[in-house]
Order: structure tokens, then sequence, then C-alpha cells
């Protein structure tokens, strides 16, 4: 009976020994550097495909601007003292957030919003008769 202990003890130690080697020899390739330049630092949020079906080969980030979300004033109303604006159909108030955009403020003439560190003013068309 002590041989076939000696004889578990040595295939342990064999078959632990295994996986280690393995995962140590996986983990030195992962570590390989012949990723198009830029694209160890891109950000995971920008597809890897542009818009004409072409592989990215700038990773850079998208300005601001392209980012804001596009939405239309529709209408400005006040209930009470409060101001309400209907935005692409949603009735809003201050303090609101509607599609990444903060509602700040609501006069009668417009909608100031804000989106990261930037502030925009929504005005709607008056129609005068």
């Amino acid at each position: 009976m002590n041989n076939w202990f000696k004889i578990l003890i040595g295939i342990f130690c064999i078959v632990s020994a295994v996986p280690e080697a393995f995962f140590k020899a996986a983990y030195s390739q992962s570590q390989r550097t012949d990723a198009p330049a830029g694209f160890e630092n891109r950000d995971p949020f920008i597809p890897l495909v542009d818009d004409q079906g072409q592989i990215r080969t700038n990773f850079q980030k998208p300005s601001l601007d392209t980012l804001i979300p596009q939405v239309t004033l529709l209408g400005i109303s006040k209930v009470g003292d409060t101001f309400y604006a209907l935005i692409d159909g949603e009735l809003l108030k201050e303090g609101h957030v509607f599609k990444g955009l903060k509602i700040e403020s609501i006069t009668e003439e417009k909608v100031t919003v804000s989106y990261g560190d930037r502030q925009f003013d929504l005005s709607g068309k008056k129609e005068e008769k």
C-alpha cells in the first residue's frame, strides 16, 4: 500500500505541474506586440470597423461635438410655477436627464442643457400670428 501512495503522489505532482507550465507559456504568448500601432490604448467602445467596412487604424476618441445627442425642442409650457420642456416627445423639467443631457434650466424662451462639462441652449421656433 505504501507503493500505491508514492505512485499517487508522483502522478499528482506531474499533473499539477503541467497546467502551471501551460499557463506560463500561454501568458508569455499573450504579451506579444504585433498589434497595430495605437491598438493597445484604444477605446473599447470604438468599433474595430469603420462606416465603410474597413478595419480602423486610427483609434482616437471622437470629439465631444460628435457625441452630443441630437434632440429637438418641441415646446415649453408652464404649470403653476414650474416650467416643462417637451423634447423629442418627452415632458421634462429641471434636473431630469434625457439621452445623457441634463436639463439645467427652463425659461419661456429657452432650455439650458448640459452634456459633460459643456452647456447648450435649446430654443424653439416661435410662430408669429
